[in-house]
């Protein structure tokens, strides 16, 4: 990803239940028993270099309960006997699930409480990682063939295979491998709003710049014909929070925010895409940036500044 700036284990054996009377039953009510975990589509330049983070999802917390007569014994996160082999697949990157943030691996399992009451109720958090890992081979030309979706975790009382559960599924897509390589540049990379008129501001003034991102290829993408892939540009604030608007906030008053050549607003950590990338050697794509007041703020005098990170990566 291109960037430019503007075991724990737990090892349990021999726990039986005090009682084998009514074993719980566990399930997510706020996902009708299974979550699902979704990779996005993905194309990887041939230089990605090894442990490049390509994807990282939000971290979702998901409440358990489990039902039943209260048995003492441990409710846990296991792994299902699919999502082993899945990690054994040998394609040049590594998947990783993290429960309440460990990591599963093999043959991983998370305990999440003791069912001493009834029901039992908690929360577990769930994530997903994928990175580049050369450990785990290269990437295909052809990609990776991780496509589809299947029960990657369950959540139960220990060893009891009858009781219900919970159900966490990994979807994952072809992660495509594309010959050639993009650098980003930004003309200009500094913006200067020059002097600004504090009435002009409270009226409702915007003040605009344009700038432009070159995304340039390498050679190798010249003789690309498939598969087809495309671009995503994201603009990251560094250090500084978003207004209810939308906007960045400049921590005086104003509000900074970008928009498209169509004068469409690009949200911030937010995907723009550029789809079916062609052969062109360069990509040029124009965008506004706007400070305006913000409403129901009291604009402060004086210099601001603010910094963004723009990022690319590929779809």
């Amino acid at each position: 990803m291109k960037k430019y700036w503007l075991l724990f284990f737990i090892v349990i054996s021999g726990y039986f239940p005090l009682t084998s009377v009514y074993a719980a039953n566990c399930s997510f009510p706020d996902f009708s028993s299974q979550y699902s975990v979704f990779i996005p589509q993905m194309a990887i330049p041939a230089d990605t270099p090894d442990g490049t983070l390509l994807y990282s999802s939000p971290k979702q917390n998901i409440k358990i309960v489990c039902e039943g007569t209260s048995t003492k014994n441990l409710i846990v996160a296991t792994v299902t006997s699919d999502f082993s082999e899945f990690l054994k697949i040998r394609n040049g990157v590594k998947v990783t699930l993290y429960i309440n943030d460990v990591p599963f691996s093999y043959a991983s399992t998370v305990t999440l409480g003791q069912m001493n009451t009834t029901p039992f109720q908690s929360t577990m958090s769930v994530r997903v990682e994928v990175k580049v890992d050369h450990s785990m081979g290269t990437i295909p030309p052809q990609g990776t063939y991780l496509s589809g979706g299947f029960q990657s975790v369950f959540v139960m009382p220990i060893a009891d295979y009858s009781a219900g559960r919970g159900v966490i599924s990994l979807y994952t897509p072809n992660i495509v491998f594309i010959p050639c390589s993009m650098d980003l540049s930004l003309v200009p990379d500094t913006i200067n709003f020059g002097q600004m008129q504090n009435r002009d501001l409270e009226s409702g003034k915007k003040y605009s710049k344009v700038f432009t991102t070159h995304i340039v290829k390498s050679k190798g993408c010249s003789s690309l014909l498939n598969p087809k892939f495309g671009i995503n540009i994201l603009f990251s604030p560094v250090g500084q929070s978003i207004n209810p608007d939308g906007s960045l906030n400049l921590n005086n008053g104003l509000g900074l925010s970008i928009s498209d050549e169509n004068g469409i607003k690009v949200p911030f950590n937010t995907e723009w895409q550029i789809e079916n990338v062609d052969k062109n050697s360069i990509l040029s794509n124009n965008f506004t940036a706007t400070v305006q007041k913000v409403a129901g703020q009291t604009i402060k005098n004086g210099d601001f500044s603010g910094d963004v990170v723009v990022e690319i990566n590929y779809f």
